[in-house]
């Protein structure tokens, strides 16, 4: 298996050099390079189609978010990775629901955004172990309710179903007759939405709403 293609946006030259020196020392992770706007990192994606693309939410010059709904929506071979000192409850899910595959304190290690891009190449969502209880306590309290439920439209709530019977993203994908990185999209919503950082809490979630 050849090493996962990684595009960093980031356009602080302290982080930039910093995630650089740290990800060109993994041997299975291959860094195509360093962009500073929107349309640099689109181009870029387009032209040496990287497996993921870590994309800092604080940009100076460039809206984090906006730039990773960017890549979601219009490069669907391209999984997010995204860098954030953002710990509040909301910012997180509204992250999340952008779509991206991973998200990562940037006061944790190195170690663990070489994690979530592993995991986004995998096409697992990887959420920074500081954040989970941020992403769980919202949706504690209703994780089994209807409302959670209802949050889902009709494709999710059959991916999520899939999912906890334990079908994997490419059989999903064609059992929705959607791409595999649509299936992806679509599960870290998903995910986000009812407040599961795992299977097991998906599974737990399915079986409590009566999707299984």
């Amino acid at each position: 298996m050849g090493r996962t293609r990684v595009l960093i946006a980031e356009d602080v030259s302290l982080w930039r050099d910093g995630l650089c020196a740290y990800l060109a020392g993994q041997e299975d992770l291959e860094l195509l390079g360093v962009t500073e706007s929107v349309a640099e990192t689109k181009r870029k994606a387009a032209e040496s189609v990287p497996d993921v693309v870590v994309v800092d939410m604080a940009m100076e010059r460039v809206s984090g978010p906006v730039l990773a709904q960017e890549l979601v929506n219009d490069h669907g071979n391209v999984r997010v990775v995204m860098l954030t000192m953002c710990e509040d409850e909301q910012c997180v899910k509204n992250i999340l629901e952008i779509g991206v595959m991973g998200l990562v304190l940037k006061r944790s290690q190195g170690a663990e955004l070489v994690k979530a891009i592993r995991a986004a190449a995998q096409g697992e969502l990887y959420v920074d172990p500081d954040l989970r209880p941020q992403v769980l306590c919202e949706f504690a309290t209703q994780r089994a309710g209807r409302e959670t439920l209802e949050s889902l439209d009709p494709q999710e709530r059959e991916l999520c179903r899939l999912l906890a019977l334990g079908y994997t993203n490419a059989e999903s994908s064609k059992l929705l007759n959607v791409p595999v990185r649509k299936v992806e999209t679509l599960r870290s919503r998903v995910m986000s939405k009812i407040g599961a950082g795992t299977r097991a809490e998906l599974v737990s979630f399915a079986l409590s709403a009566g999707l299984l």
